[in-house]
């Protein structure tokens, strides 16, 4: 991405389409912004934009943008993507905020370890080791709802009073969450729209 001295017979509407571009542009395509120190600098800020000038070489074609105010590009975003979009500086200021959401994650990649160094490799190894160890906390957790479901079975397959054993269901399908809500998310809750009933059949013993 290179920047330079930007065009003076650029119109504000050119600059306006310029900044929409770009914005596209580095949403797509993060990687080839993250050493433009100005273009990172102006997606602080909705007057950064604004003020952002020069020219950037995107996806085989040219992209300049001259300097105007904050003012100034509402009023031609609004002109120009108002048949677009509900509030076309809306959406400029949103694709701004995803631009630079966009890049910052980009940064992070590049700047994650690698195994190609003993630091590096000490990092990702120390960070398995905390999964794995999160994984355990999880499988007890689990094995310990598995033998609570377990227990409930029999034990309301022993109750012969249906009405006692959908009240022990209840409670044993209750204290099943209890267990399951102590694991971090994804793995603290249990979905389901299967209706409790009896696990035992119509009997003789009522």
């Amino acid at each position: 991405m290179n920047n330079s001295p930007p065009c003076p017979q650029i119109t504000y509407e050119v600059s306006t389409e310029a900044i929409y571009d770009l914005l596209n542009e580095a949403i797509k395509k993060p990687i080839l912004f993250i050493n433009d120190s100005n273009f990172k600098t102006a997606l602080k800020s909705q007057g950064g934009i604004a003020k952002l000038e020069g020219v950037w070489e995107c996806s085989e074609r040219t992209i300049k943008k001259n300097y105007m105010t904050l003012n100034t590009l509402k009023k031609h975003s609004r002109n120009l993507f108002g048949d677009r979009f509900e509030d076309g500086w809306n959406i400029i200021n949103e694709l701004r905020i995803n631009a630079k959401d966009t890049i910052d994650n980009e940064l992070i990649k590049e700047k994650k370890p690698t195994k190609r160094t003993k630091t590096g490799l000490q990092i990702i190894i120390k960070e398995k080791e905390d999964a794995l160890e999160k994984q355990k906390i999880v499988n007890f957790i689990l094995l310990q709802a598995l033998s609570e479901a377990m227990q409930t079975i029999k034990t309301v397959s022993d109750t012969p009073n249906k009405e006692l054993r959908e009240e022990r269901a209840q409670k044993g399908l209750e204290k099943l969450r209890a267990i399951v809500s102590l694991n971090q998310p994804p793995y603290n809750k249990v979905e389901t729209k299967v209706k409790v009933v009896s696990i035992i059949g119509n009997d003789t013993h009522e």
